[in-house]
């Protein structure tokens, strides 16, 4: 099944609050000027910067509240090394997600279950979905986020391993079975090792401290006008297996 988006923006009884970028910066998209340096930041580096700063509030409760996501590792994206963003889409079980194409609200709807939560003011405003897998060998908490540039749809996507003993909460409940087993596009997923990310997408773009990230960054015609599509599939290994993935879409012009 494939959900995709509309033209229609959906909120719910909180308000519909944003990711990445307040709407004042709608026009800056391809570009930042940074500290009165006259060159100018290329949308993949503020594509990592807002997925961090974005998530540096939600993290300093995580511990307490394991809903909350975690919190992305770069503030600044390294030379893309790829033409293609690493990752467009994930299945949950018969369910598609694209990435920039299906509404969070709507996969709420589809799967049933869950909360849609918000933290954060401006461009530290979070929206997300968290659902908790079940699995004997690779039991872990997935995020579906949204921000501004992504129009409500889900733009970036978290996966982080849990301990056995962890369980669902009433903010994170389990995704049900009739939407697993979690697959990326490309059959990516948590039990991938260093070696099949490198046979599936090339050459990293960064390896440093336990992770390896690997970023793209290409012009695309759409609707007669040139976009700039960037996107961001970062790793973290220990002892050999993924503990936490995240992957990111963004196009704009």
């Amino acid at each position: 099944e494939n959900l995709r988006c509309s033209e229609e923006m959906v909120a719910d009884d909180k308000g519909v609050k944003r990711l990445f970028l307040r709407a004042d910066y709608c026009g800056l998209l391809t570009g930042w000027p940074l500290m009165g340096d006259p060159s100018f930041v290329p949308l993949r580096l503020l594509t990592a910067f807002f997925l961090f700063t974005a998530l540096l509030n939600v993290s300093e409760a995580a511990d307490s509240d394991p809903s909350l996501p975690p919190i992305f590792p770069l503030t600044v994206a390294p030379t893309a090394t790829l033409k293609k963003p690493p990752v467009k889409s994930l299945s949950l079980g018969s369910l598609t997600i694209e990435l920039e194409t299906t509404e969070l609200q709507a996969v709420l709807t589809k799967i049933g279950i869950g909360e849609i939560q918000h933290r954060g003011d401006a461009s530290e405003s979070t929206y997300w979905l968290c659902y908790f897998i079940p699995n004997s060998t690779h039991q872990a908490r997935i995020w579906l986020m949204s921000g501004e540039i992504n129009g409500g749809t889900v733009g970036s996507v978290a996966l982080k391993l849990t301990k056995q003993d962890e369980t669902e909460t009433p903010s994170c409940p389990a995704l049900p079975t009739n939407y697993r087993p979690l697959q990326l596009e490309r059959n990516i997923g948590l039990e991938n090792k260093e070696s099949d990310l490198r046979k599936i997408l090339g050459k990293p773009s960064l390896v440093a401290n336990n992770w390896i990230h690997f970023d793209s960054e290409q012009k695309i015609m759409l609707h007669g006008q040139e976009f700039t599509e960037s996107g961001i599939l970062s790793a973290r290994f220990v002892k050999g297996r993924i503990e936490e993935l995240w992957v990111s879409k963004t196009t704009s012009n």
